[in-house]
């Protein structure tokens, strides 16, 4: 495996920042500093042709103007919090509202946002960021890595979080993927089949933050027990789909992926694209995965995101799996996407 990294401007301060490039036979992934920005993965479709599979910008700065999040780590807190407040021990915090009178992905100044610290492993590259107390609210020094991790036809990120103080905590990856070639900037993903090992999904309310409820799926739009095309399900009559223009739901994962020995080894979600033969599969330790099919895209539907997360809104939802972080306790999250092609 190759990795390399190539200089790509400057921050505010005048901090140099790197696009990092890692290369193996069957896989190339390019990754900004700023965010740990996905900007481009290469795969080899059923006829052997290198397509960039996610989209992408051309440099760093141009994520700096970006507001769909494009290819970001996010966090602290991924995904929504009404009010931009919760409960913390019985004090109340306040977080950034960046999102009308809510809070989206950690805020106006997310993870996604940041300059991150790079050093290469010998299976990839460890980017580190320290968020201070208070930053867009949350309590505590929170010490944060995300390892990028090539082997062999997998992408791996280990996300890894330490604070001082108790906190919450969310991360997820943010890429849009389009399994036919993100880079041609032709077609959409209403061709790909997508199938998701949850029986169960979060209903939202008008402001695409969940009502609490947890809903079977099936016999819905959002039962993807078995391959459906994206497209078909984007065209039910479902007011669930109305407030979301399309999807934009978190699924509750059937079960963990982790074996007895706590190696990760059952797929929780498969995309696949008939054109391009390209087959993408989800592993994951996390209890939900956010669906999100592009809908405030400059195009629609260019790209969809699977979003390897806990539930929205988890601070202000007893029964939602936890989001706390104790003082000294370790966050330690784990997702792949592993591609082949048929």
């Amino acid at each position: 495996m190759n990795i390399s990294r190539r200089p790509d401007g400057h921050d505010a301060t005048g901090q140099p920042q790197f696009v990092w490039q890692l290369e193996n036979d069957q896989l190339k992934v390019v990754v900004s500093e700023y965010g740990v920005r996905l900007m481009a993965l290469y795969v080899r479709d059923k006829n052997h042709v290198q397509r960039n599979v996610v989209l992408g910008l051309a440099s760093t700065e141009d994520y700096r103007h970006d507001t769909a999040s494009l290819g970001a780590v996010v966090g602290r807190f991924a995904n929504r919090i009404r009010d931009a407040r919760y409960d913390n021990g019985g004090q109340e915090v306040c977080l950034d509202k960046n999102h009308g009178l809510h809070h989206l992905h950690g805020g106006e100044l997310g993870f996604e946002d940041v300059l991150w610290q790079a050093a290469a492993t010998s299976t990839g590259v460890c980017f580190t960021y320290r968020s201070v107390d208070g930053e867009q609210g949350y309590p505590g020094d929170l010490d944060v890595s995300v390892t990028l991790n090539l082997m062999g036809d997998s992408l791996g990120y280990h996300y890894q979080a330490i604070s001082n103080r108790d906190t919450i905590i969310n991360l997820t990856n943010h890429t849009y993927f389009n399994l036919d070639g993100a880079a041609t900037g032709e077609g959409d993903i209403r061709n790909h089949e997508l199938q998701i090992a949850a029986g169960a999904y979060l209903p939202i309310d008008k402001e695409v933050l969940p009502t609490g409820e947890i809903k079977a799926a099936a016999d819905t739009a959002f039962d993807f027990s078995q391959p459906a095309n994206i497209g078909s399900r984007l065209a039910f009559a479902d007011e669930q789909l109305s407030l979301g223009l399309g999807f934009d739901h978190c699924f509750v994962l059937n079960q963990a992926s982790k074996d007895a020995e706590g190696s990760l080894e059952q797929p929780v979600a498969r995309l696949s694209s008939p054109d391009s033969g390209i087959v993408l599969e989800i592993l994951t330790t996390e209890p939900g995965l956010q669906f999100y099919t592009g809908n405030y895209l400059p195009k629609p539907h260019a790209g969809l995101c699977l979003e390897t997360q806990h539930f929205p809104d988890s601070p202000n939802m007893p029964h939602f799996p936890s989001t706390r972080l104790a003082a000294g306790a370790v966050f330690d999250s784990t997702s792949i996407y592993r591609f082949t092609a048929q």
